[in-house]
């Protein structure tokens, strides 16, 4: 099930300073967050995550201090994001054939995406039984409490997104 993002148009706030946004992350090194991880309560499993990275920059609305200093731009643009109960920020990164099966998260949430690099029509996410291929520059928000996974078929692209939580 996939949330028309124009419905939020407080989230346009990101995809209006994409580039800028984009110019801070590329590159950047991501390990998983051990605070994103318990919050969830989903842990590092090698049978459910292939290649799949996270870093964590606010989480229940506290910041994840070295990040949030590190990514102080996307604090500030946080702190400006005008939608219901937001719980936090952060990237979610799949390496070339990376990959996450089917789940569901604990919370009923919606979760944000904006696609910061990935190879063209390579990367997709399915959300209640929905294929969403996407690419460079595209947003889209899931159903966290629905079934998902998401996929990187690249063999040469790192897949990045900015993904924004919020019920």
């Amino acid at each position: 099930m996939f949330i028309d993002v124009d419905l939020y148009p407080g989230l346009k706030i990101f995809r209006n300073n994409l580039e800028k946004i984009k110019d801070s992350v590329i590159d950047d090194t991501f390990i998983r967050h051990p605070s994103w991880e318990a919050l969830i309560h989903q842990f590092n499993d090698p049978e459910q995550n292939v290649d799949w990275y996270s870093s964590a920059i606010i989480v229940s609305n506290s910041p994840v201090k070295h990040n949030a200093e590190k990514y102080k731009f996307l604090v500030d643009l946080y702190n400006e994001l005008d939608v219901p109960n937001k719980l936090g920020i952060g990237f979610s990164k799949f390496s070339p054939g990376g990959y996450v099966k089917s789940h569901k998260d604990h919370e009923n949430a919606y979760r944000y995406h904006l696609c910061l690099q990935s190879e063209k029509d390579k990367a997709s996410v399915i959300n209640d039984g929905k294929k969403l291929i996407f690419n460079e520059g595209d947003d889209f928000i899931i159903n966290t409490g629905k079934t998902h996974s998401a996929f990187n078929e690249s063999k040469t692209t790192e897949r990045i997104n900015l993904v924004v939580d919020f019920v």
